[in-house]
């Protein structure tokens, strides 16, 4: 049932396209990984978040805006299928109809091997090739996130947490999670902002700031709910005893006294939204003076305001234009810089099950696209004819897909779709999907039956 001869004249056809269209998809998955930063992803997020964009997007704005979901949005999105499939198609249609259309098909038929173990040999080296690619996609991926954010297993510390446990002898573990044993160490504080290259000051606002985070982050926990959405509005913690006493615990301070200071934040919150808006257009106008004074971009002196603190000819002209005086102004920046600290902070959030899952749906939507394909290389005799169903099918079910996502109308078009079966939505949310892949896995079975069955009985131009 299987001929290594046959086999092997398949990989030196077709293993041209096969290395492109894997270096390709490879190349696209561990650029995006290696590239990511979340720290810019999320500076990006919370200047839409309240934008008619945002609104627009719903749960998928932030959905989609994490690393998972740039690569849904990529590789296993539009551009990515049409690579693979390209492959695909090409391949299927390469091993049986384009043989059969030039006449080699006819000299390896004449040969002692049998026609079943020519379309076997044939068909395994189809699936083999496409299982090999997604092998390498997702391994290599798999490293690259794990190399650059440690994404799949492990934990990363920042460069004060290193240095302030080595200089407390303590494990790394325990100084990220009680940031109170740098601030209260002068020694380690010291070695602290010089790994970050921060001033004292702006290094004491950071650390205030990223125990803060903290606190809020084991809130949550005990909540069950997002940390970002809490951090937003913290007043659930104040209807849970239990909230209060695990973020009241990463601040070292006593329950009763940390729901006091929460009630007296949350008053200051409501009733300084206004004026921090105005601080806003403030720091803005300051910003925008300071960087014509320095001669650079706005964006340049936002993303490195050290700039503007250590210039007091700057600060003087950032303080004229904002209108507050340089006391105020320093104060701000400080506060603005060290939760620029606190966002570069931010891990990749990387569901690595769901990863596998999309590698494994893409994989069996794939394998499904290429028994279409091979069914029709079966079935017809001349390649425009196996092209015209084994290629147009599966680019219409592409094409089909991409426009269901235009708008509500075009919606129901998603039905008519294969693609529908590889649901990444429902993967990166948990839901059930496990039927669509059986439902993948049988087609294929399903296809490749049927196009044995029928190159091994229909009449060939020999």
């Amino acid at each position: 049932m299987f001929s290594r001869p046959v086999f092997w004249q398949s990989v030196r056809s077709h293993y041209v396209l096969w290395v492109i269209c894997t270096v390709v998809l490879t190349a696209l998955l561990s650029l995006i990984s290696a590239f990511h930063d979340p720290s810019v992803m999320s500076s990006f997020m919370e200047a839409f978040e309240d934008t008619p964009m945002a609104a627009e997007a719903g749960d998928q704005f932030e959905l989609f805006g994490s690393l998972l979901g740039i690569i849904t949005q990529t590789v296993f999105g539009f551009a990515g299928m049409m690579i693979a499939m390209v492959y695909v198609v090409v391949t299927a249609n390469g091993l049986v109809a384009s043989e059969v259309d030039r006449g080699s098909m006819a000299y390896t038929l004449s040969t002692p091997i049998k026609r079943s173990t020519v379309i076997f040999t044939k068909a395994t080296y189809l699936i083999a090739s496409i299982v090999l690619m997604f092998v390498i996609i997702g391994g290599v991926g798999a490293v690259t996130i794990q190399i650059k954010h440690h994404g799949l297993w492990g934990t990363t510390y920042t460069a004060d947490v290193k240095a302030a446990a080595k200089i407390l002898d303590r494990d790394r573990a325990e100084v990220a999670a009680d940031l109170t044993l740098i601030s209260e160490d002068p020694q380690a504080f010291s070695a602290g902002a010089r790994a970050r290259g921060l001033t004292p000051m702006v290094y004491s606002a950071y650390l205030v700031q990223a125990m803060q985070r903290d606190a809020t982050a084991a809130a949550a926990e005990v909540l069950g709910m997002p940390a970002a959405e809490l951090a937003k509005d913290p007043s659930p913690i104040l209807d849970d005893p239990e909230a209060v006493a695990a973020a009241a615990g990463v601040l070292k301070q006593d329950p009763v006294a940390f729901r006091a200071q929460l009630e007296e934040m949350l008053a200051q919150m409501e009733a300084s939204k206004a004026e921090q808006a105005i601080i806003e257009t403030q720091l803005t106008d300051g910003l925008t003076a300071a960087a014509k004074h320095l001669g650079l971009r706005t964006a340049e002196l936002a993303a490195d305001l050290s700039l503007l603190k250590d210039d007091s000819g700057a600060m003087a002209v950032a303080s004229e234009a904002s209108t507050m005086d340089v006391l105020t102004l320093d104060y701000v920046i400080t506060q603005v810089m060290a939760s620029n600290e606190v966002s570069a902070d931010l891990a990749v959030d990387f569901d690595a099950f769901a990863f596998l899952m999309m590698i494994l749906g893409f994989l069996l939507l794939m394998l499904a696209v290429s028994g279409i394909s091979f069914l029709a290389s079966c079935t017809f005799n001349l390649s425009k004819h196996s092209l015209a169903l084994g290629a147009g099918l599966p680019f219409a079910f592409l094409i089909l897909n991409l426009l269901s996502t235009v708008n509500d109308t075009l919606e129901p078009l998603k039905f008519f779709s294969l693609m529908t079966l590889f649901d990444t939505e429902r993967i990166m949310r948990g839901l059930l999907y496990a039927p669509q892949f059986v439902a993948l896995g049988v087609l294929t079975v399903i296809l490749y039956v049927f196009a044995i069955r029928v190159f091994k009985r229909k009449d060939l131009p020999l």
